[in-house]
């Protein structure tokens, strides 16, 4: 891939990152989907489909220039666009129940009741397993861990998600931390980091839209966020590396069960 070739993709992808934020926030407004935020206040949410929009369009433009990058744009866009979709779920349909993944299962235990947040934490794991495979070109305990890695990293940016800004200032130092890592490290990387590319511009164009609090991402922007910082670190670095990151993260998502993060990040 030449510096020219990475310069027109990029170009090109922050073009079509403007007219998605542009045409999501439009879309959520004229349907009327609403939410209460941090403040009380009643504000549109879920503008965040444009990162599975962003998903779709990354790989329909790579397999029209023909890039050589088109096979990871396809595994990081599956993982956005699936995670974003089960997020959209929890988006519309839904309500105030336990906050946790504890609280979700223990009313499926105890209860038999069935929530969105249940079908949400299966179906973004199940996503972020199909990524794996599709990453590793087979199913084994590398697609696996690939797997758990994707599907926490969609669950930590929605954990993180509480304040205006704080999920896409989260994408974009981890998009920032993964290409410093690459370039250093992993200098074969150019292929992932131009599919990841995209999403990193996604968060900027955004980034004004969620700090002026005109809108929030949602759980569908959340979710496919985090899978968009997931793959690319699947696709990059190694299996050892993978299964640290899943056991801290599993540790994060275990701790912000139990203790309120919001509450914890408010007071710094």
């Amino acid at each position: 891939m030449t510096a020219g070739a990475l310069f027109g993709w990029l170009a090109l992808m922050l073009s079509v990152c403007v007219v998605l934020v542009a045409l999501s926030l439009a879309t959520v407004r004229r349907l009327g989907w609403q939410r209460q935020n941090y403040a009380g206040k009643r504000v549109a949410v879920g503008y965040g489909i444009f990162f599975p929009a962003l998903a779709v369009a990354a790989v329909g433009l790579g397999l029209v220039r023909g890039s050589v990058w088109t096979r990871e744009a396809i595994v990081v866009g599956a993982a956005v666009a699936g995670c974003g979709a089960f997020g959209l779920l929890d988006d519309l349909y839904g309500r105030p129940s336990p906050k946790g993944l504890g609280g979700h299962f223990r009313l499926l235990l105890e209860r038999g009741q069935v929530t969105t947040g249940q079908l949400k934490a299966i179906g973004v794991v199940t996503v972020g397993i199909v990524a794996g495979m599709l990453a590793w070109a087979r199913l084994g305990v590398p697609a696996l861990v690939s797997g758990a890695l994707i599907a926490l990293c969609a669950n930590g940016v929605n954990l993180l998600d509480t304040r205006p800004g704080r999920a896409l200032g989260v994408g974009l130092g981890g998009f920032a931390g993964i290409a410093l890592a690459a370039a250093a490290h992993w200098p074969g990387a150019a292929n992932p980091l131009a599919a990841m590319a995209p999403f990193a511009l996604g968060c900027i164009v955004a980034l004004p839209v969620d700090r002026r609090r005109r809108a929030m991402l949602g759980d569908v922007g959340a979710y496919s966020l985090g899978a968009g910082i997931g793959a690319p670190l699947a696709l990059i670095i190694p299996i050892w590396a993978q299964a640290i990151i899943v056991a801290l993260l599993t540790g994060f998502t275990v701790f912000a069960d139990r203790y309120s993060l919001s509450a914890l990040l408010d007071r710094r």
